[in-house]
């Protein structure tokens, strides 16, 4: 267990020393170029996206750059909007725009695994999660080889925690409340510190660990659903951490769903309220939370007990970190359970720039 005394280090502190902050989000093409060659050299890959996809980006994320800056040409501030940057062998890099094509080019990654790259991922929950009996016989599977002691014991350990799960995830009693444990995995993997978690461990173990970790983070979930969920992300990108209008919010986001990334104006537009109202963890693919969001004229996806059991787990577990918990309201956690969408996008990147370059 986390104690309370340590539990804030086992997170990563993004270091925003090297912050500058100039006027505006700065719609110039060159910095959104240069922030694009950033995280392409760093982080992101390119090829996921074709040629005219990156340059039609670009512009997209231009005009947000425009409509964001635009925001206060009408309000009387003594001082021009200052936002933050870095300066990166003497380019300038746009810091929301660095995390928005982040969270863009995570969930297209996904989608392109989904929809072309279905062998990457065999070997994982993709094929089981739905079918109850093929759950029973690969849990079958991995209790015979973690029983098997002419393996080693550190290659049994992957399958003594694969069935652990299994077998709960098996019983539908239990089945919502672990798969919730790992949709909470999934919401703060890249914000949690796994190096320091896992200090002191064997390397081969923590190599075991993640593997097993790995087979839990590919549900099978249809490329529609991804698509769904990124652009509800980003709408939430847009209107809750830019602060632009839900008309101009939506616009762009259906443009970059309807005629860069996916559609090419064959789907009708999405609607406010699929963006932005009744939003609800659905699932996981490839580390990623994949959001939804639910018609009330359907049934719920958690009844309202359902909900207060989660709230209580969420609770225990908070305070269990930090005993100053135990005096909230179960309401506050449902609420934030309610809000995961938002607090998503609002996490910053663990780096934004190689520091050696600075």
């Amino acid at each position: 267990m986390i104690k309370a005394k340590n539990y804030k280090n086992y997170f990563h502190i993004v270091d925003k020393s090297k912050l500058h902050f100039v006027e505006g989000w700065t719609h110039k093409k060159e910095h959104i170029t240069n922030t694009f060659n950033l995280y392409f050299e760093n982080i992101g890959d390119k090829e996921i996206f074709e040629s005219d996809e990156i340059e039609l980006l670009k512009d997209w994320m231009t005009d947000v750059s425009k409509l964001y800056k635009s925001r206060y040409k009408d309000v009387p501030y003594s001082k021009p909007l200052q936002t933050e940057a870095i300066k990166f062998d003497d380019k300038l890099i746009l810091k929301e725009c660095f995390n928005l094509l982040n969270l863009i080019s995570k969930y297209h990654e996904a989608y392109i695994i989904r929809t072309n790259y279905e062998k990457k991922i065999k070997d994982t929950i993709y094929a089981l999660s739905s079918d109850k009996r093929r759950l029973q016989q690969t849990y079958n599977k991995f209790d015979k080889i973690s029983k098997d002691v002419r393996k080693d014991r550190k290659y049994r350990s992957k399958f003594y925690l694969l069935k652990k799960v299994l077998n709960i995830l098996i019983k539908d009693e239990y089945t919502k409340r672990v798969k919730q444990y790992l949709f909470f995995i999934s919401l703060n993997f890249k914000t949690v510190n796994w190096e320091k978690m896992l200090e002191g461990e064997d390397k081969e173990l923590q190599d075991k660990f993640f593997e097993a970790l790995s087979f839990f983070m590919y549900f099978n979930v249809s490329e529609d659903k991804i698509k769904h969920s990124l652009m509800i992300l980003v709408y939430t990108f847009l209107t809750k951490r830019l602060g632009l209008k839900t008309k101009d919010s939506l616009n762009l986001t259906n443009r970059l769903s309807n005629n860069i990334l996916y559609d090419l104006d064959n789907r009708n537009d999405y609607f406010t309220r699929e963006l932005s109202k009744d939003i609800y963890l659905n699932s996981i693919f490839h580390y990623l939370p994949i959001f939804l969001h639910y018609n009330k004229k359907n049934k719920a996806p958690y009844s309202n007990e359902e909900i207060e059991q989660l709230a209580k787990k969420l609770k225990f577990q908070a305070s269990m970190a930090d005993k100053r918990y135990k005096k909230h309201e179960n309401s506050v956690f449902i609420k934030s359970y309610e809000n995961s969408h938002i607090h998503y996008v609002l996490q910053d990147l663990i780096f934004l720039y190689n520091p050696k370059n600075e």
